[in-house]
């Protein structure tokens, strides 16, 4: 495995919780076969209004990888992603590209790429690049799997605003079990959601914002 040192001094990184930019002086440190890069929380109302898109999604394939963005070393993946339902926002066409962080190289913060198949709702930014159409908002704090019809899993860092929709272990499938056997194989804590009261809770922020 090779290892790398990442140190992006005055690099601007866009924040998952607002439309600022941080400065960040040093933001990834070496490690073997991967990036471990400063994880930026999820804040859920504040993400819902700055999103252009957020929609349930299913992964097609992997389209291309890439080494830069706007001068930044961390590498990105671009994949092709039907778009199931859209919650916030309006698209043209029914297949989107997104960019992903990592690579089959470099993982950042051991999450693991997307594969094809796989479902998620995502909160999505419109990219001004030429690669690709959007990119995760909070990148992995912002990235919830589809387990099944009711349940929506989280990936990283739960947070208090969904703790009033969360799934109890007794109420579901125990199909999905294996599942987040799996998605926590890294010791992430999961946090597992009802899908419908998710998508409720992006509307009624959407109202809101609209009602004022």
């Amino acid at each position: 495995m090779k290892k790398m040192i990442m140190v992006l001094g005055g690099v601007l990184l866009l924040a998952s919780c607002n439309t600022k930019t941080t400065t960040v002086t040093e933001v990834a440190h070496e490690v073997t076969g991967g990036i471990n890069a400063e994880i930026i929380p999820f804040d859920f109302k504040e993400t819902t209004a700055e999103a252009d898109l957020i929609a349930h999604l299913t992964i097609r394939n992997q389209v291309e990888e890439a080494k830069v963005v706007k001068g930044r070393s961390i590498p990105y993946t671009l994949f092709n992603a039907e778009v199931k339902e859209v919650y916030k926002g309006e698209v043209t066409t029914k297949e989107i590209v997104i960019k992903q962080e990592g690579d089959s190289e470099w993982v950042v913060n051991n999450s693991k790429l997307f594969e094809a198949g796989e479902e998620y709702i995502l909160f999505l930014k419109k990219t001004a690049e030429i690669r690709g159409d959007f990119w995760i908002i909070g990148a992995e704090t912002g990235t919830f799997r589809v387990l099944d019809q009711d349940t929506v899993a989280k990936l990283l860092m739960p947070i208090a605003e969904l703790k009033d929709i969360e799934v109890v272990a007794s109420k579901r499938d125990p199909k999905v079990d294996s599942l987040i056997d799996e998605l926590n194989d890294n010791g992430k804590e999961i946090q597992m959601i009802n899908k419908d009261k998710l998508i409720g809770k992006i509307k009624a922020e959407e109202n809101g914002k609209k009602d004022n």
